[in-house]
């Protein structure tokens, strides 16, 4: 698999993830996961996982069974499978999601929209994987500097007149309503876009600058290429950009989180949504596309008593076929009355009697007429 653009930087450790980006990755997950309306009973899948930071928010939510993930950064899956026993972890990228269509009630994207080489298709992947109706939300941080830990990083490298590429300025879909002109585009439709805001403290200055050095996402890289001298010249200018703080401090960032639905497909001449998919897991809804095959008018069929029993006598069910619409309109053929069979002689059990034979009226003999005297 070709390495994903944007992506070569993640391919490192979760702890290493977790000291640079995991801090705000993960009370980040919570807000989101609010925001996107998580509740019991949903399958959910976690797009672009990384250690899994949101995954560990949907088990405790929802269980194992009910979560899925993906991430194009092998070592990222092998730590988010480690981490959460139980859950189907793959290695994917979100333009070709490894999962069936209509797979899921729900898909969420946690800071992954900002490194993805194909944003339409990767939209148009979620509509795929989500059932009609169902949820997609995306979070990215925003670019007008609500990232304060990257601003400071960004900024020092420009004051040493490092020629380096600004990612907070140079970051997609950082500004308001990008995101929802994407999802807009693919057919999502109930767009809502939002911001949360998360804080982490640092210990000190080397707190924050050994994440730095783990060489994670685009600031990383760009420290862990620098020569030496040049790497501590940024280290001092980003010291003096913090006030150059004694001891423990506190740097917040600002997340732009958008939640829509995904369209409603029309629906094979089956009853199932278009591209005969069915629904792999999760409570099954009604929905256009899942209706059930209805029986033709006229249809026999045994009534059923109210303690469930089959009743014996047959019952004549009129039926109207459903017209596959939104709201089908309600049937105007009235069923037909229970016909029941005519009450029967109960059975004589033994020989038939013989029938009763009459006696001859007084001065007859049988056989003879009567004398006249």
């Amino acid at each position: 698999m070709d390495h994903v653009q944007g992506a070569r930087s993640f391919q490192t450790s979760g702890a290493a993830y977790d000291a640079f980006m995991g801090r705000y990755s993960r009370p980040l997950a919570v807000a989101f996961a609010d925001r996107a309306g998580v509740a019991a009973g949903q399958s959910v899948l976690d797009v672009g996982c990384g250690p899994g930071a949101l995954t560990s928010v949907l088990v405790e939510r929802l269980g194992v069974r009910a979560v899925r993930a993906c991430d194009p950064s092998e070592p990222f899956v092998a730590e988010c499978a480690a981490r959460h026993p139980g859950v189907d972890v793959r290695r994917g990228r979100a333009e070709t999601l490894p999962f069936e269509d209509h797979s899921f009630d729900a898909a969420l994207s946690q800071l992954v929209l900002h490194f993805v080489s194909e944003p339409a298709v990767a939209a148009a992947e979620l509509a795929r994987v989500l059932r009609p109706g169902g949820t997609a939300a995306a979070c990215v941080w925003d670019a007008t500097g609500g990232m304060q830990m990257l601003r400071h990083f960004w900024d020092a490298a420009l004051t040493v007149g490092l020629d380096v590429p600004d990612e907070a300025m140079g970051l997609r879909f950082g500004g308001s309503g990008e995101i929802t002109g994407l999802l807009a585009e693919a057919g999502f439709h109930d767009l809502a876009e939002t911001t949360v805001t998360v804080t982490t403290t640092y210990a000190d200055l080397d707190d924050l600058w050994s994440g730095v050095l783990a060489g994670i996402g685009p600031a990383g890289a760009c420290c862990v290429s620098l020569p030496p001298d040049t790497r501590d010249a940024v280290r001092a200018a980003m010291d003096a950009s913090l006030g150059s703080p004694p001891g423990p401090f506190v740097l917040d960032a600002v997340a732009r989180c958008i939640v829509g639905r995904a369209p409603r497909g029309g629906s094979d001449c089956d009853g199932r949504p278009a591209g005969g998919a069915t629904p792999t897991s999760g409570p099954r809804r009604w929905s256009p596309g899942w209706r059930a095959r209805r029986p033709a008018i006229g249809t026999s069929r045994r009534a059923t008593t109210a303690t469930g029993q089959r009743s014996p006598w047959p019952t004549v069910v009129a039926v109207v076929s459903a017209h596959h619409s939104e709201s089908p309109k309600p049937s105007t053929v009235a069923p037909a009355r229970t016909a029941r069979p005519a009450a029967r002689r109960p059975r004589r059990r033994g020989p038939s009697p013989r029938p009763p034979q009459r006696r001859p009226a007084p001065g007859r003999r049988c056989g003879t007429a009567a004398r006249t005297p």
